[in-house]
């Protein structure tokens, strides 16, 4: 073979391998319609967030449950900041770089619902009703001292009655019902959707492993620290010894 034969295949296997490298870090970001979205490795982040109680973790840490959410062999740091754009932007959560000494995760308190009640006045007059400001006097803190306890559909309970009637009445599960679900509630009664269940994809991926669920109902079965081998049952997830 001479040498420019040889230079010359080398050049074409420089290209080929630069190709392969794009398409794994973000060439899926392009025409991205079949199977799970940003949005869903959004609510996922936002799951494991919520069930997480040990240590505060790094920001990165919590890509790798994004990645095995979407599906994908590389978490990109452009994919990865969209991600984090949806989680702020849709109320889940948000980057906190000032606590430690190292930028983590921390869960976003949901919005109010001020936006249905009148602009606030710059002056108000004494004894004088402000809707506001007296709009919180209908709301009582249902559950212990760390927040509101979680309703059977899985939302938090911020609302106050009058609003969840309202919300009823228009055929909604509460007031809450465009919130995230928690499905360590929910999933107690209804299947738990498989971005947010244990699997055996996930154990090997070594990110947030997902909820222990039965493995033909595929309902919520938990445990002591989401390990259904702590329980009084005998059923078992498809990680523990269930089958899928």
């Amino acid at each position: 073979m001479s040498t420019d034969k040889m230079i010359e295949d080398w050049a074409k296997s420089l290209g080929s391998t630069k190709t392969s490298v794009e398409q794994s870090d973000t060439g899926d970001l392009k025409g991205w319609t079949a199977g799970p979205t940003n949005e869903d490795a959004a609510q996922a982040v936002f799951q494991a967030l919520s069930s997480h109680t040990g240590r505060r973790r790094k920001v990165w840490h919590w890509a790798t449950i994004a990645r095995d959410t979407l599906g994908v062999r590389r978490m990109s740091s452009k994919r990865w900041k969209i991600i984090l754009d949806i989680g702020k932007k849709e109320g889940l959560f948000e980057v906190d770089e000032d606590s430690l000494s190292f930028p983590t995760l921390k869960l976003m308190a949901p919005e109010s619902f001020e936006e249905d009640l009148e602009p606030e006045v710059e002056e108000v007059e004494p004894n004088r009703p402000n809707p506001k400001r007296d709009s919180w006097k209908e709301w009582e803190p249902t559950g212990g001292p760390c927040g509101p306890k979680v309703l059977d559909c899985g939302h938090f309970d911020w609302s106050s009655s009058k609003d969840h009637e309202e919300a009823r009445a228009m055929g909604k599960c509460c007031a809450g019902w465009k919130s995230p679900v928690k499905w360590e509630v929910l999933g107690l009664v209804k299947p738990v959707p498989l971005p947010h269940r244990r699997t055996k994809e996930k154990a090997a991926g070594g990110g947030w492993p997902g909820l222990c669920c039965h493995p033909t109902t595929h309902l919520y079965i938990g445990g002591v620290g989401n390990d259904c081998r702590h329980t009084k049952g005998k059923v078992r997830c498809e990680v523990h010894g269930g089958g899928r």
